[in-house]
């Protein structure tokens, strides 16, 4: 899938290239974890999350310049320690209910 780095079973997206050049990455709905640094350094503006996704680990989107927002599904149970720091650009992260 792009050289994304998932687990085997597919239920942790571990690393999303830094090198693509893409704007835009939906979660695959089988992911439940974001690790750490997953997607530190991307160039994406924008990414779909998935209505399975539970956790969003440390720094998973540390220095993302362009996000300027994020919709995360209400179903998250956890968001990591600077989960989202150093987006100079992100202005909300906004809880969407998942009906």
């Amino acid at each position: 899938m792009n050289n994304v780095i998932f687990t085997k079973d597919g239920k942790k997206l571990i690393y999303y290239p830094n090198s693509l050049e893409n704007t835009h990455y939906t979660i695959p709905k089988e992911v439940e974890i974001i690790e750490s640094n997953a997607f530190s350094l991307s160039k994406l503006k924008s990414v779909s999350f998935n209505k399975e996704l539970k956790e969003i680990h440390e720094k998973a989107f540390y220095v993302n310049k362009n996000m300027k927002s994020l919709f995360i599904p209400e179903n998250v149970e956890r968001i990591g320690k600077l989960g989202f720091a150093g987006n100079k650009q992100l202005e909300q992260v906004i809880i969407v209910s998942n009906e």
